[in-house]
């Protein structure tokens, strides 16, 4: 950003609203989630207002710069998306409106996203205390340029958006057809070799078992019961028939003998 604009408190540009209403029983009411990370708001759910303990809430109205007191200093705040106008939320959100004169609303959610930003919530009060106060936000500090040029930073930031999203897209197709592929070959090689070769049960082969090959070599012998290896297994996946090797299982050896439809 330029270091022709000057830089003035958040409080120079926006109000802290606060306006309650009490809720009606009777009346459904929509509550937002503020996002970690600085993600966003969405909606949380919807509840009739006799599920609703704390009965004085808050009414955000879209365009709102809403900050969650607890997690603001993990990226807990946001703007009030348009449809979420009408929302509530408890005493445990601040939300500020903005001076339209002088500060457009989709520049200061983009500003709110940067790190310069996140830093100064960060850094605010004591690290044991997570939460913030309403006059934490107000002195918190936004390069402020002319509203048209604010205006043209969202469109160029808007723009560069939509492009990353588009890219997100294609890589997900392409990831998606990589897996496709993958599978298709496997299945391939799986059908060549049933081709090549007949099944066999692996019970067939008269094969010992056990959790490993440790201390088997003084077992080895020269008739008995087949012992599988990792290197009877060749790169490319037949059971080598070469070097092999037999034992006959001490009596209580750790093991045992394979069955039809082992694996």
């Amino acid at each position: 950003m330029s270091a022709d604009w000057p830089t003035v408190q958040l409080g120079t540009v926006v109000e802290h609203r606060k306006e309650f209403i009490t809720i009606d029983d009777l009346t459904t009411y929509r509550r937002p989630r503020v996002q970690l990370h600085a993600q966003g708001i969405v909606l949380r759910d919807a509840l009739p207002g006799a599920e609703i303990k704390t009965k004085k809430q808050q009414v955000a109205r879209a365009g709102e710069f809403l900050v969650a007191e607890i997690d603001a200093k993990v990226g807990g705040f946001g703007i009030v998306p348009d449809d979420l106008d009408g929302t509530i939320v408890s005493s445990h959100y601040f939300l500020y409106s903005h001076r339209p004169e002088c500060l457009d609303n989709k520049y200061l959610g983009w500003f709110v996203k940067t790190r310069a930003f996140r830093e100064q919530v960060e850094a605010q009060g004591s690290t044991n205390y997570a939460a913030i106060r309403p006059d934490d936000v107000l002195g918190y500090k936004i390069p402020l340029p002319p509203l048209n040029e604010q205006r043209c930073i969202v469109e160029r930031i808007e723009d560069l958006a939509a492009k990353v999203d588009e890219a997100r897209e294609l890589r997900a197709v392409a990831d998606s057809q990589q897996d496709s592929f993958l599978t298709a070959r496997v299945t391939q090689c799986f059908a060549e070799l049933e081709a090549a070769y007949s099944r066999k049960g692996f019970g067939s082969c008269n094969a010992h078992i056990s959790s490993g090959p440790r201390n088997w070599g003084k077992h080895y012998s020269a008739q008995g019961w087949r012992f599988y290896r990792a290197q009877d297994i060749s790169r490319d996946y037949r059971v080598s028939q070469q070097n092999i090797v037999f034992v006959e299982p001490p009596p209580g050896q750790q093991g045992r003998s394979a069955k039809l439809g082992s694996l």
